[in-house]
């Protein structure tokens, strides 16, 4: 299925057959390759996944990027129903949950690479129930922001267990600094939870 982000971004979920399931299991963090034709050419893209480990989809968010070839096409032309190549999930940019383990997880975000963070987000909320997650979003605009419902709709299922800060470099939002992610924004972001701990 393709589901409208924002504007400019789509959210791409795959059915895997079932006898490649098994192929398709993946570790927080991870990415797949999507290959297809464009224009008699073939295109090779990488794209982190957003899912949980836990969730039966995988799913990756592509974002239009001025003169993309394949992350325009993704946006305007490509259709549920439409086949892509997947090579099987890669990347050593991992999380691994332990449910043992009770600690904190900072992660910064800017603008798409919120897909990777997403995904570890999600699994350390879903399977250490005793941790937390911390996360700075930066984004250009509140209407530029990838995630942000789904990104409030874990505010709300984990509460005190998930805490986002988001921050707009061109606009000035309700619950939301005014800036860029920086040192200072680090150091301050940091500096609030220990006083909240």
């Amino acid at each position: 299925s393709i589901n409208r982000v924002t504007e400019k971004s789509v959210a791409i979920t795959f059915g895997i057959p079932d006898n490649l399931k098994d192929n398709f299991v993946f570790r927080a963090g991870q990415y797949i390759t999507l290959k297809t034709e464009i224009n008699g050419n073939e295109v090779r893209r990488d794209y982190s996944i957003c899912s949980s480990v836990n969730s039966v989809d995988l799913t990756v968010a592509v974002k239009a990027v001025e003169n993309g070839t394949f992350s325009v096409y993704a946006n305007e032309k490509l259709n549920t129903g439409d086949t892509l190549e997947v090579a099987e999930p890669n990347g050593r940019f991992i999380f691994d949950a332990n449910d043992a383990k009770t600690r904190t997880v900072a992660a910064f975000a800017a603008g798409s690479g919120i897909t990777p963070i997403l995904s570890i987000a999600k699994t350390l909320l879903e399977d250490e129930p005793f941790s937390n997650f911390i996360l700075v979003y930066g984004n250009k605009k509140l209407n530029d922001a990838m995630f942000v419902q789904d990104i409030l709709e874990l505010k709300q299922q984990y509460g005190n267990r998930f805490h986002v800060h988001f921050i707009y470099s061109q606009t000035q939002e309700t619950d939301a600094l005014f800036g860029r992610i920086e040192k200072s924004t680090v150091n301050l972001m940091v500096k609030k939870q220990i006083q909240s701990c």
